[in-house]
């Protein structure tokens, strides 16, 4: 589980920071309203905080890694309420394109956050099937 561990912290940290780089290549510094470096942050904080509660949830009761992921989206998106209020306030809707920036590495991340905890759950599942009776009697 170390091992699956680091694999996965390793993957948030390359994958943030490549879309991180491709993203900030495409658009110009002054086009957006909030600070498209302030949203990759807090996407690979999360990233990074799904691979280690998924984990160590793992480790305890591998059968509610699912729950508990679906709850910490939830409190994802509670936090970029609370943290990016420019960018969902009512009285003045952002314009299509800043939308289309702030949107797409929410979809992007949670993508690779769900392939992550769905890789931990398939490596718990071959092992309980390589560690039934029926498998040591082959």
């Amino acid at each position: 589980m170390k091992k699956q561990l680091i694999i996965g912290l390793i993957l948030a940290v390359v994958v943030s920071v490549l879309l991180f780089v491709i993203h900030k290549y495409m658009i110009s510094p002054d086009s957006l309203d909030y600070s498209i470096d302030k949203v990759y942050l807090f996407h690979g904080i999360f990233a990074i905080n799904i691979v280690l509660f998924s984990s160590l949830v793992s480790s305890v009761m591998k059968e509610y890694v699912g729950f508990v992921f679906l709850a910490v989206i939830l409190i994802k998106m509670i936090f970029i309420y609370i943290t990016f209020p420019e960018v969902l306030r009512l009285e003045k809707s952002l314009p299509k394109h800043q939308l289309l920036h702030f949107l797409a590495p929410y979809f992007a991340f949670l993508i690779f956050e769900a392939y992550l905890v769905i890789r931990l759950l398939y490596s718990d599942y071959f092992k309980e099937l390589v560690n039934t009776p029926e498998a040591k009697e082959s």
